[in-house]
């Protein structure tokens, strides 16, 4: 029908949030009368609607951040890569890129693969499968990416390890820039979570994270983490107003500065 074809540009978000999460909202219910804490989701459709939908937010915010601090770079690495879009689409539109993806997925990982064959660009970004703590640098990358992964990685090994394993990647690594996104954990703003922006989406996004062994957190505590991990705020910056208002979604340029 015409109304399901005007549904296309919209599917990132269908995939991220039915096709990805759908489990979670369907077992909602029972996980809280039956106290199990967690379930699974479908990482292929969270690694491809996340790509989908970054390619209106956080891909023009991470484009701005690089060429605020260092519009010459060419040597990047993403964890947590989904099927490769995001790197695929500053290969496109950024020249002399080279770029490896992190992702744990196995499926996100061969979904990546095809579409990296299918833009002709294998020559240019390669894909690893494997976690974020398993990935050994082969070079010194002018980017190191973290587009809403942190809060996953904070869930799964805790603070204390987080600092540890940013604070070691800035020490080897004390050239590169880390380019972080994440979503400030503001629930509470009612006048943010009643608009239609928030109802529509962050109701929704913020609902599924306790689920799913995974942590938000308020701006503060990651801007207190990065700090305490060794790192300065070199650039900070909100998705444009004009796709998301709420000013929920936040890029840093951080640099490392402790021994400095």
């Amino acid at each position: 029908t015409s109304y399901g074809k005007n549904l296309e540009k919209y599917k990132g978000w269908f995939n991220l949030l039915i096709g990805g999460y759908g489990p979670v909202f369907s077992d909602i219910g029972k996980m809280l009368r039956e106290g199990r804490a967690s379930v699974s989701r479908t990482g292929k459709h969270v690694g491809i609607g996340s790509c989908q939908i970054s390619y209106y937010d956080s891909i023009p915010l991470t484009k701005r951040l690089i060429e605020k601090t260092k519009p010459d770079a060419k040597r990047f690495v993403d964890f947590g890569c989904g099927n490769a879009l995001y790197l695929c689409t500053f290969c496109e539109e950024m020249d002399g890129i080279q770029a490896v993806g992190i992702e744990p997925d196995r499926e996100s990982y061969e979904a990546g693969l095809q579409l990296v064959a299918e833009k002709g660009l294998g020559d240019r970004v390669s894909l690893v499968n494997c976690d974020a703590l398993s990935y050994e640098f082969e070079d010194t990358p002018d980017f190191v990416l973290f587009g809403f992964v942190l809060h996953e990685v904070y869930a799964q090994i805790g603070e204390k390890e987080l600092i540890r394993f940013i604070g070691d990647m800035g020490k080897k690594f004390s050239d590169s820039n880390l380019l972080v996104i994440e979503v400030d954990y503001d629930i509470d703003n009612h006048s943010v979570m009643k608009t239609p922006m928030g109802i529509g989406y962050y109701n929704p996004y913020y609902l599924l994270h306790p689920f799913t062994n995974q942590k938000l957190l308020p701006k503060e505590k990651w801007e207190e983490i990065f700090s305490r991990a060794g790192f300065s705020i070199v650039e900070k910056e909100i998705v444009d107003p004009a796709v998301d208002p709420t000013g929920l979604e936040i890029g840093y340029v951080l640099r490392y500065t402790k021994n400095l």
